[in-house]
């Protein structure tokens, strides 16, 4: 968290955690392993440290963008390319999804799940957030406002795996 009137949060120390893994899997592996084989454990092991608990805050562009370099990172290291417009095809060539997609699928289960809550609590907290943030998330896919979290995620998949 960040000192300020609004509440902010501090994404260093999960982008260093993320690093530090990336790093400790990349020194064991030592050049002798396949790419996709790598890939699967950054996915298993370190992404959970750059996303943990991200649906739970409404990151700015800026925030999104330092997520997704110390993700997109893994991708021009791991296979050898600098032009992040080689970036998509290696993306649908993996089968992964961007992060900020990716991070989007998250909030949308989430905040959907508070409507479900019987806790009044989280139920106002719906009201008073939630529902402008899934509004939000809705138009920025185009995506109709009260679909389930599988045809949200359906969408998201559809339109990126699209050619």
């Amino acid at each position: 968290m960040i000192a300020g009137r609004q509440f902010k949060t501090s994404l260093s120390e999960a982008i260093c955690k993320f690093y530090k893994s990336v790093n400790g899997i990349l020194s064991k592996a030592k050049g002798h392993m396949d790419e996709m084989v790598l890939l699967h454990l950054f996915e298993a092991h370190c992404k959970p440290l750059l996303v943990y608990a991200c649906e739970c805050f409404a990151f700015t562009k800026s925030e999104y963008a330092r997520l997704s370099n110390a993700w997109n990172r893994i991708f021009w290291k791991l296979f050898k390319v600098n032009d992040s417009n080689c970036l998509r095809d290696i993306f649908l060539y993996a089968g992964c999804l961007p992060l900020q997609a990716d991070i989007d699928m998250r909030q949308y289960s989430f905040l959907s799940k508070l409507t479900y809550s019987n806790n009044k609590i989280l139920t106002e907290l719906y009201a008073l957030f939630a529902q402008r943030q899934i509004r939000m998330l809705c138009n920025s896919y185009n995506v109709p406002q009260c679909c389930s979290i599988g045809d949200f995620r359906a969408n998201i998949c559809a339109r990126f795996f699209a050619f």
